[in-house]
Order: structure tokens, then sequence, then C-alpha cells
């Protein structure tokens, strides 16, 4: 599900190499638009998406069921889709705020692969 952004990333990526743009513009691509977009931020709503879809599994109202899609596609799109406009700002303002939302993006992307459980499991057992 992320690979076509990824792909369209790196094929951008790529082309700001050849046409040797400054080296910032493509380190601040590279962090925010590559890695921070395209690679984390995406992988996470996608995580997230399927969280909802495990937490949500069992229709409440059979005949409403379509209620629990929408509502799974709105938590998901809309975050996704602000992501996706904090990362394309990010990469264009400057380099650093590239590598903040690289980074934002990447705890993100740990938080809902299992980071938030471990650190709550660690902390609960003492």
């Amino acid at each position: 599900l992320v690979a076509p952004f990824v792909s369209v990333g790196i094929s951008t990526f790529m082309g700001l190499l050849k046409a040797n743009v400054p080296i910032h513009i493509s380190a601040s691509y590279f962090l925010g638009g590559l890695v921070g977009r395209a690679l984390c931020w995406m992988a996470a709503m996608v995580q997230f998406a399927l969280f909802l879809c495990d937490q949500l599994a069992r229709p409440v109202l059979p005949r409403l069921d379509i209620l629990q899609t929408i509502f799974i596609l709105a938590v998901t799109g809309v975050p996704a889709f602000c992501g996706l406009q904090l990362g394309d700002k990010a990469y264009r303002n400057s380099l650093l705020t590239a590598f903040i939302w690289a980074a934002v993006s990447i705890l993100f992307l740990w938080l809902t692969n299992g980071g938030f459980r471990m650190c709550c499991r660690k902390r609960f057992q003492k």
C-alpha cells in the first residue's frame, strides 16, 4: 500500500540529484518528502487503519456497518491527508523542518508498530 508513494518519492529524489539542485534541497526532500511523508507517515496511517479495522471488526448494528467503514475512512483519511500536507510544507520550508517532520513521522510509525505497548509494558511491570 505504501509502495507507490515510496517509488514516486525515490523517482523524484533521483531526478533532483540528476538535475544537480543544491544539496540542501535534495536533503530536505529526502528527509521530509521521502522518509517522513512517503515512507513513515503513510506506513503509520496504514497501521492505524488496520488497528481500527481490528477494533471495529464486528458490526454494532448489522445494517449500519457502512457507518463503521465511513468512520474508519474519516478517522484515518483526515490525518493521512493532513500529514501529507504537513510533510509537503516541511520539506519546502527548510532542512530543519524536514528533519523535524521525519523524526515525528518515524516516532509515529514506531508507536503504531508496537512501540507504545512496549513502553507501557516496561513501565507497568515494576
